[in-house]
C-alpha cells in the first residue's frame, strides 16, 4: 500500500495489493515527509525483541525454550500464546490476522516504526487531528502492535496541537474562588465519622473539629445528635 498526500485534495490512494506500508509521503506547503520500504519494515521487524519468538517459529519452525520463554518480556509472550493469528506474506514481513471474521489483515509494526505509524493516521492535514476513537479506528485498522490501544491513547492525548486548540471535554462544576482564611476560628470545619465499634463507654462515633490554624481536634460520641 502506498500512501501518498497531497494538499488539494489530501486523498489516500491504496494499492490493494498489498497492505503494507511501501512508502508514506506528505506535502504541506514544500515539506515531505519521507515513509519507508518494504526492507526497512522488514528490518525492523527482524530487530525488535517483541518479535524475538514469533519470527524464528513462522520462518524455520523453531520454538522458544521454557527458560526463554519465562525470562521473556510480556509482548514476546503474548505473540507466542497467539502465533496462529500471526504469518509471513511473500515478502517476508510479519502480518496478523483479527479474531473478527471478515476482516483485513494487518501489518505488525515493530517498535522503531510505531511512532511514524501515529503521527501519520493522527498529525497529517489529511488525518485532521481526529480523537482517540477515531485515530484508534484508523490506525487498528491496518496495523497491529503489543498494547497499541494504551499508547494510541496517550499518544493522541499528549498531542500539543490538540491540547492547544481542542475544548476541554470535561467541564468543572464549580469555578474556582479564592479563600481567605481569616484569623483563628473564625471558621471551623465539622464532620463525624461512624458508626464504628462501640467502646466500653458506647462510644461509635468521631466528632471532628478541623480549624484553618492547621489544628484537628476528635472526641468520641455514643451518636451524631449529642456530639
Amino acid at each position: 500500500m502506498e500512501l501518498i498526500f497531497t494538499p488539494s485534495t489530501a486523498r489516500i490512494v491504496m494499492d490493494d495489493s498489498s497492505d503494507c506500508v511501501v512508502a508514506a509521503i506528505a506535502q504541506e506547503e514544500g515539506i515531505t515527509i519521507s515513509g519507508f520500504s518494504e526492507e526497512d519494515i522488514k528490518t525492523g521487524q527482524e530487530s525488535d525483541l517483541d518479535l524475538m519468538f514469533i519470527l524464528p517459529y513462522l520462518k524455520d519452525g523453531c520454538e522458544p525454550l521454557s527458560n526463554d520463554l519465562f525470562l521473556a518480556p510480556p509482548a514476546a509472550k503474548s505473540h507466542w500464546i497467539n502465533k496462529e493469528r500471526f504469518f509471513l506474506d511473500d515478502n517476508g514481513i510479519l502480518k496478523s490476522q483479527p479474531k473478527t471474521e471478515g476482516a483485513n489483515t494487518r501489518l505488525v509494526v515493530p517498535a522503531s516504526l510505531r511512532q511514524t505509524v501515529m503521527e501519520l493516521c493522527h498529525e497529517l492535514p489529511s488525518a485532521g487531528h481526529q480523537g482517540v476513537s477515531r485515530t484508534m479506528s484508523k490506525i487498528k485498522d491496518k496495523y497491529h502492535w503489543y498494547n497499541m490501544t494504551k499508547d494510541i491513547n496517550l499518544f493522541v492525548l499528549s498531542c500539543d496541537t490538540c491540547n492547544k486548540n481542542k475544548k476541554a471535554s470535561r467541564h468543572s462544576k464549580c469555578p474556582l474562588t479564592k479563600y481567605h482564611a481569616g484569623y483563628p476560628m473564625e471558621r471551623v470545619h465539622i464532620d463525624f465519622m461512624g458508626p464504628l465499634p462501640k467502646t466500653k463507654q458506647n462510644n461509635e462515633h468521631i466528632f471532628n473539629d478541623d480549624r484553618p490554624i492547621h489544628q484537628v481536634d476528635g472526641m468520641y460520641t455514643t451518636t451524631v445528635t449529642n456530639g
